[in-house]
Formats: structure tokens, sequence, C-alpha cells
């Protein structure tokens, strides 16, 4: 069980996992708190789920619990993420429902680049406008810049829940 100690000491701290550059040669990340990221995995088995949108890679057992596995990357920009060399998977809390697993939190599993790292919030970052997002904003929470990089906080919960995004037919 954590302490409030531990969670005092987590308040500040992100997670930012890099996800590649924009035509600027911005360095763009996807950013989560700390206590949002439950665990890091190096492996986890897949079953692959009929007529899923393409960013649903699929289902996992994750502590007897099954969670989806998005690939954020792919669903928020359309581009493969094939190319990364042995990716990890962050299994991230979504939000909160009563009834829904263990203490009504819902989780979800995210598939990031192996380079996942913790930081500090930086203080010289300023709110991105809605032009230099780059992505559907419905999908992010928020949006921030510094001069060579720019975070975004996504909304995991609206893009579990996001119909439009499922394009079966």
């Amino acid at each position: 069980m954590k302490s409030k100690t531990h969670d005092r000491q987590q308040a500040g701290k992100i997670v930012a996992v890099k996800i590649g550059h924009n035509e600027h040669d911005k360095e763009l990340f996807f950013l989560f708190t700390a206590n949002q990221v439950e665990d890091v995995l190096a492996f986890v088995s897949l079953q692959a789920i009929p007529f899923a949108p393409h960013f649903l890679l699929g289902v996992c057992s994750w502590r007897n619990m099954i969670l989806p596995v998005l690939d954020l990357k792919q669903r928020c920009t359309n581009e493969q993420t094939a190319d990364w060399e042995k990716p990890r998977y962050l299994v991230v809390r979504t939000g909160t429902s009563v009834g829904q697993g263990p203490a009504g939190l819902l989780r979800c599993v995210v598939r990031v680049p192996a380079d996942v790292s913790t930081m500090e919030v930086p203080l010289n970052s300023v709110t991105c406008t809605d032009a230099e997002q780059h992505f559907d904003q419905h999908l992010i929470r928020g949006a921030y810049k510094t001069d060579d990089q720019i975070y975004f906080f996504p909304d995991l919960l609206t893009i579990l829940q996001d119909q439009q995004s499922i394009d079966i037919f």
C-alpha cells in the first residue's frame, strides 16, 4: 500500500513517452501523471479482437483483469508504430466507475516506445493553441509546449469510448 508521503512525492512527477517529431522538428510527447501509471510491462500476450478499430491492438490479462491494449500514436496520428523496437506497455488508470474492477478503477494498457522516462512538469511551458496541437482536440485533455518540445495529456476515457473511431464497414 502506498503511503501519503509517497503520493505527495509522485504528485509533481510526469511519465513522458516520446512519440516522434512534428513537421517543425519539435519533439512530441504523451504525458501521464505518475499516479496514473500502475505498471510498466516489457511484454503482453495480446488477444486480437475481430473488427476492432485500428488503434485497439487487442486485449490482455493483467492481475486477473482483461484490459484493452491501445496504440495512442496510431489513434491520434494514424501513423504506424511497428518500427518501435522492443515496445513497452503501460498499465494506465483511465478513470473510475462504480462497480468496475477493484476500487472502481478503469484501466487500459498503452503500447509505447521503450524510452519511457519520468520528469517534472516543465516550468517554462505554455499552453498550445488549437492550431499547434496536431491531434484531434477531443482526444487530448491538454497540450503544452516549450521551445523544442510539445506535450500532450491524452484523454484515455474519451479515446476508449469514442464510437466515431470505430469504422467496421
